[in-house]
């Protein structure tokens, strides 16, 4: 399936712009039902648009769904927004372990897998559009399988992560990198979708905001 022609969104207002995003199919299919790239953009670079638009953005303001990067919007005070995203495929079959994962191992598989995604885009930022500001989102599709214990139990669960780990172990490779302070990072921010949160990363800050989910 081609990508299709996606409609740039003009809108005066937050009001205005929830109304004409809510009108989007944002749904995605499963990856063996034939998901395309541009499905999960649209999924995860609207759900961004709903969520900090009102707060990032002077309105009146426009949509693009584009490449290179993926998403930019148009802000009334000329501070544009350049959105490239890219998913975190953090799928790993702990039975190869006898025991899976011990103490933090999900957790730092996932910081040391999130991370090459970041610094794969990093590298790639070169051949992209630049704006006012350039912003990186990753959508966390983490799926690790339990060991071999419980797969011999029939137990084919997935292994949650505990997310205030996780970040703790990207902040760290963050630091030891000095990923924040280094002249050539082009991305102002960094975020990540998971389990119905932004995870939010900066020079200088780092929160968590809830998806504000139009679609729900």
């Amino acid at each position: 399936m081609q990508k299709p022609k996606t409609p740039t969104i003009f809108a005066n207002s937050a009001i205005d712009l929830y109304r004409k995003l809510k009108a989007i199919d944002i749904s995605v299919p499963k990856d063996d039902d034939g998901r395309q790239t541009w499905q999960r953009e649209q999924y995860c670079g609207n759900r961004f648009v709903a969520t900090f638009a009102e707060e990032f953005c002077k309105f009146p303001i426009s949509r693009h769904h584009e490449d290179k990067p993926d998403f930019y919007i148009v802000c009334n005070d000329m501070r544009n927004i350049g959105l490239e995203i890219s998913e975190v495929r953090s799928k790993r079959d702990t039975s190869k372990c006898e025991d899976g994962f011990a103490g933090n191992g999900p957790e730092k598989y996932w910081s040391e897998q999130t991370f090459l995604a970041i610094h794969g885009k990093t590298e790639k930022f070169k051949d992209y559009s630049k704006h006012a500001r350039n912003y990186l989102l990753l959508y966390c599709n983490a799926v690790m399988v339990e060991g071999k214990k419980a797969k011999e139990a029939g137990d084919h669960s997935q292994i949650c992560l505990n997310m205030d780990i996780a970040i703790r172990f990207l902040m760290e490779k963050f630091d030891d990198l000095n990923y924040w302070t280094c002249e050539t990072i082009p991305y102002d921010k960094i975020f990540i979708e998971h389990n119905g949160h932004f995870y939010e990363f900066g020079n200088s800050s780092q929160r968590r905001i809830k998806v504000n989910d139009l679609w729900s």
